[in-house]
């Protein structure tokens, strides 16, 4: 049984850098149409770099010293790579039942139906166990270093997929990413399909107040140093 009944799906195919990538999954999320869940997959301009809520930025001055693009999630969870991966965002109503859920129990749903689809594309996986902790990490955290609770892996135990979740009295956010060699765009297309009983495909460009919206995030804050090295 799929986690939503319905869901809006947003193929957005333009390269964008992280900030703006992050900015465009808040102004999603901030400006719900129809009180539904939007499931958005995106692609990179280049090799970019996000990092959680909470994460220190003491470990990406080398980083960005070097240029790198690099822009801080409304999410939590660890660094991870961005250009090669699937990259995903699901943005929910503060009144939809998934959003009311635990955390944990919500990461669990969302993450039994993405490991299915990847059962599907012929990769074998399962979920991580309720007790795996990621205190083996290395300092500066990647996200896939080291499996958290929830998290789909391997059967070997080599993460896959994981993400950074945030709830607000506006909305629940979820991003995620997977990693698996040979899965590609046709793969991201599915995933609407994983997720949800009924898709009605949307167009960013249909709806400017979003981009709109989106532009002035990335301005005033993800790409702002107060809010990069907030921690």
């Amino acid at each position: 049984m799929s986690p939503f009944c319905e869901l809006i799906y947003v193929r957005d195919l333009t390269p964008r850098t992280a900030s703006d990538q992050m900015a465009l999954d808040e102004a999603l999320m901030t400006l719900l149409p129809s009180g539904r869940p939007i499931l958005r997959t995106y692609v990179w301009a280049g090799p970019a770099r996000t990092i959680g809520y909470f994460a220190p930025i003491a470990d990406q001055l080398s980083y960005l010293e070097s240029g790198g693009d690099l822009a801080r999630r409304l999410t939590g969870g660890g660094q991870v790579e961005h250009g090669e991966d699937i990259t995903y965002s699901l943005m929910l109503p503060p009144n939809h039942e998934m959003a009311r859920l635990p955390g944990g129990e919500r990461y669990r749903v969302i993450h039994e139906a993405l490991a299915e689809g990847l059962r599907i594309a012929k990769i074998d996986c399962e979920l991580a166990p309720a007790t795996t902790s990621a205190e083996s990490a290395p300092a500066a955290n990647a996200c896939f270093a080291a499996p958290v609770a929830w998290d789909i892996v391997t059967p070997n135990g080599q993460k896959l997929a994981g993400a950074g979740q945030r709830r607000r009295r506006d909305g629940c956010l979820h991003q995620g990413s997977v990693l698996a060699e040979g899965l590609g765009a046709e793969f991201a297309e599915s995933l609407p399909y994983c997720l949800a009983d009924s898709v009605l495909e949307r167009s960013l460009e249909a709806d400017p107040t979003v981009l709109d919206a989106a532009t002035q995030l990335a301005r005033n804050r993800y790409s702002c140093p107060k809010w990069t090295h907030r921690r």
